[in-house]
């Protein structure tokens, strides 16, 4: 098998397994800022929640308050009805009266009984007097009371009108929160299908790459074999080139010894050999 169509196979695979991580890496990205926003709208859902809880801890005491209001309000109507039962005529129509016998008293010679009599009259009119004064106390509290009772009911409805805001708008953030960590979701499983085919891709690159580089080894060796063999042609060459100089040597070196005449090249044949 060649090298090279193993190496671009490899590269082919390689280049896809890179796309699959870029992709991967995208998806991982994206499920993170998803999951990061509905961080974000948990935290401002949890801080919501956190206002209704307070707002339900100040409507729950407006309303005891409320209802402590409505029970003395009660109270003191009663009290009024009971005070008012004790009164049997108006209070003008008692004052006259009151003035009247003081007149009496002042203007007439009565005898000590009859004064007596009229004194016991005026002290039971003052009596009633002193009960219009404690009505009119009664009513001014009872005023002041039904004044708390509407500002506690003001209180109430701000309350819970505050309180049903917060609340809607937690069910909102809950329902993008919700919906943002499905969507994460989705995004993080395409990002591990993304991932698992760069693991499947990669193992079938590390496959080619492996046998490539068991072939390129090969070629190496076989190379090394065939300039190890052409190494030692080369030196048989020279062996057998030197023992042929050699035995040339010796050939001119008994003609110049017989007085032969011997050529140029002979010459330095011998001069090289140290022959002469």
């Amino acid at each position: 098998m060649q090298a090279m169509p193993l190496r671009n196979q490899r590269d082919i695979l390689n280049d896809e397994a890179w796309r699959w991580i870029e992709k991967r890496n995208h998806l991982n990205e994206e499920a993170r800022r998803l999951r990061e926003e509905a961080t974000k709208l948990k935290n401002r859902r949890d801080d919501l929640n956190h206002k209704v809880m307070e707002l339900k801890k100040l409507r729950d005491k407006a309303k005891s308050y409320l209802e402590l209001k409505l029970t003395e309000a009660s109270k003191i109507k009663e009290n009024l009805k009971l005070l008012q039962k004790r009164v049997s005529k108006k209070e003008n129509a008692v004052r006259q009266q009151i003035q009247a016998l003081d007149w009496k008293l002042q203007t007439t010679l009565l005898t000590p009984s009859e004064e007596r009599k009229l004194v016991s009259q005026v002290k039971t009119l003052e009596t009633q007097l002193a009960i219009y004064e404690q009505l009119r106390k009664i009513k001014r509290r009872l005023i002041e009371y039904y004044g708390e009772i509407e500002a506690a009911k003001s209180q109430i409805k701000s309350l819970y009108e505050q309180l049903s805001g917060y609340a809607q708008e937690s069910q909102v953030c809950h329902a993008k929160m919700m919906g943002l960590l499905q969507q994460a979701d989705v995004v993080k499983l395409e990002a591990d299908k993304a991932h698992k085919a760069f693991l499947e891709i990669k193992q079938r690159a590390d496959k080619f790459h492996q046998a490539y580089v068991k072939v390129v080894a090969q070629v190496e060796d076989v190379e090394l074999q065939i300039k190890q063999i052409n190494a030692g042609i080369q030196l048989e060459q020279i062996r057998k080139a030197k023992e042929a100089r050699n035995e040339l040597s010796k050939v001119v070196s008994e003609k110049l010894k017989r007085g032969e005449k011997i050529t140029f090249e002979e010459f330095k044949l011998l001069m090289e050999e140290g022959n002469i």
